[in-house]
């Protein structure tokens, strides 16, 4: 797979190791097969030789003349809207992410952990019922190939009917007897 990215002048790139380390800036001018002068205006890095290896390459070239001034590489880099478009990158949401979570005290952390949690609880729970109704269909599709009856698609049920009136409670056979002694004792007791 050919190289995309190329040490050149005009190509931005982002700083990963010393004291600008987490900005961008731009090669001014290759010094040697190790060192660059980089410069970035807007990201308040001043011009100064680096080595290779605290750079990392991004996708974004703007044209400028090789040492060039700084006003010509600020109004190059704004007409090319380097910000906007280094912030939209993966790679700089994915930096941010990481400002976020390393600044990120006890009880933030413990709270990000219960939002976890009940996120995967409810993706579970998602999950079981679509398998639930996968086994249900296969077993049924199954069953129609065994007995080589059609499947019939599941008729909604009728919400049942409530009743009106109170069902007659049942008595036991106990309870029944006593009442009988009572509606004797009651007859007797009238006349």
């Amino acid at each position: 797979m050919p190289f995309r990215k190329f040490v050149e002048v005009g190509r931005v790139v982002f700083i990963i190791f010393g004291r600008h380390e987490g900005k961008i800036c731009v090669i001014v001018d290759i010094i040697d097969q190790n060192r660059a002068l980089v410069d970035g205006p807007c990201t308040d890095v001043e011009r100064h030789p680096i080595s290779f290896r605290r750079l990392e390459l991004t996708n974004f070239v703007i044209k400028i003349e090789p040492s060039c001034e700084r006003s010509e590489i600020e109004k190059a880099w704004n007409e090319a809207n380097i910000n906007e478009k280094w912030a939209k990158t993966k790679w700089a949401k994915r930096l941010e992410d990481q400002r976020k979570r390393n600044s990120m005290n006890d009880f933030d952390r413990f709270k990000l952990q219960v939002a976890k949690r009940m996120r995967n609880k409810m993706i579970n729970l998602q999950v079981k019922i679509i398998k639930r109704k996968d086994k249900t269909a296969a077993r049924r599709a199954r069953r129609a190939e065994k007995t080589g009856i059609p499947i019939r698609p599941k008729q909604p049920r009728k919400p049942k009917e409530k009743k009106t009136g109170k069902k007659p409670r049942r008595l036991s056979k106990r309870r029944l007897a006593l009442r009988a002694k009572r509606a004797k004792r009651d007859r007797k007791s009238v006349v």
